[in-house]
């Protein structure tokens, strides 16, 4: 294969037209292709968290590929329309989003969703995409999606899953799954696992080659706390649902006197009307919806606490970034694992989302050091920096892709160069 062929996508040329193939590609000797289950601008973590790779690939010598089996045309990021090799197949109808709330879910997700899987091979034209992928020989194969597997395991690549979607809200049982998930039981045709801190306990277990690594932060977002403000500022950003505790934060930020604090609340989700109503009764309260990134920096940058009490979570990005941005957190033990450093150092906080009178003594403890904590404010972003890049987070990744593709099975892989 010429390093500068142009990528030609079967994809419609017989049936309805169910696929779409935006852009041209310059395959290079390393080619690595992603599966986002959604659109990348629902700005959720496991989307931000491949937006930052796949932006990323071209700097470390990788061509991507972005597969997106789900919604319609305009779901390509904005940061990802026009990047240099990065081929988009999308347009398909085919959503996975039923298996959220799906009664199948205490099944394996291999027995729940295998007839959702039948429908979708006899509605898409799967084999067309297939097709190309196999006689591109890609480095890797990346799920966003861990439940793409079954249509995608008969490739000649290494399939890489990642820890961002497991099906429970106990962290307990999350461990459980994840350690028959990785001892093979489950996804018996993963190449490669692709693990977050928290689950670092399991990697051991794991029967392939698997990497830990974090999610990261925009480092440029902050500026010093020089504010004489004597309220705490206190900061909530993220999706707008019960998962993201948003009804504890509202429990939370009742029991706030308005003399000593001030919440912003960002965000959009299935409570944003909830939230709307609530503010109307709150002077200390603002609400602003979702808010362009120029905003949303001078947010994080000029407040002094961020409270995140998730239910569920997993990556917990808003997290990074606050830290980056230099604030002191509070968040929920759904993310115990994930940040445990800035825990020794005194800059976050673990707390049970529904330990109400906990989260009121540490955001009383704030209140009562404030100058202390904007004081340490450069000292948060310093390690916040060590963590947290972006750059260096896809470096490792895209090195340890290239290093276990030859390691995993369903076997060795060459590129043609």
């Amino acid at each position: 294969m010429s390093s500068n062929s142009e990528l030609t996508s079967p994809i419609g040329k017989s049936g309805p037209q169910v696929g779409r193939r935006e852009g041209v590609l310059e395959v290079r000797r390393k080619l690595i292709v992603f599966f986002s289950a959604v659109d990348l601008e629902t700005g959720r973590g496991t989307e931000n968290y491949l937006t930052q790779l796949i932006l990323r690939g071209d700097a470390n010598g990788f061509s991507v590929i972005l597969v997106q089996p789900y919604g319609n045309a305009k779901i390509t990021h904005r940061s990802v329309a026009g990047e240099a090799n990065i081929l988009r197949f999308t347009s398909w109808d085919a959503s996975f989003a039923f298996m959220r709330e799906s009664p199948f879910l205490q099944l394996p997700y291999e027995l729940a969703i295998r007839p959702f899987l039948l429908w979708f091979r006899r509605h898409t034209d799967l084999r067309g995409l297939l097709s190309t992928l196999r006689d591109l020989r890609p480095t890797a194969v990346y799920l966003g999606f861990n439940e793409y597997l079954p249509l995608v395991s008969g490739l000649p690549s290494p399939i890489i899953l990642s820890a961002h979607n497991l099906p429970s809200k106990s962290p307990l049982t999350t461990r459980i799954l994840l350690k028959l998930w990785c001892q093979g039981l489950y996804y018996r045709s993963a190449g490669a696992f692709h693990l977050l801190p928290k689950y670092a306990e399991v990697a051991d277990d794991a029967p392939v080659p698997t990497i830990i690594l974090p999610g990261g932060a925009n480092l440029g977002w902050h500026r010093d706390k020089t504010s004489s403000d004597p309220k705490v500022r206190v900061l909530y950003v993220g999706h707008l649902s019960r998962e993201k505790g948003v009804p504890e934060l509202l429990r939370i930020c009742s029991r706030l006197p308005a003399d000593k604090f001030h919440i912003t609340i960002v965000g959009k989700g299935p409570m944003s009307a909830s939230i709307i109503g609530w503010c109307k009764t709150r002077k200390n309260v603002t609400y602003l919806g979702f808010v362009p990134e120029e905003l949303l920096a001078s947010l994080y940058s000029n407040s002094d606490v961020f409270v995140y009490p998730s239910v569920q979570d997993t990556f917990g990005l808003v997290v990074s970034q606050a830290l980056s941005s230099g604030l002191h957190v509070l968040t929920s033990t759904s993310l115990k694992g994930s940040f445990d450093e800035f825990e020794k150092e005194g800059f976050l906080s673990y707390l049970h989302p529904d330990a109400l009178d906990r989260w009121l003594v540490q955001l009383d403890w704030v209140s009562d050091h404030l100058r202390d904590i904007r004081n340490a404010s450069p000292r948060v972003r310093s390690l916040a920096a060590a963590y947290f890049d972006w750059d260096h987070i896809a470096n490792e990744f895209y090195h340890w892709v290239a290093d276990i593709a030859p390691m995993t099975r369903p076997g060795t892989v060459t590129s043609e160069g």
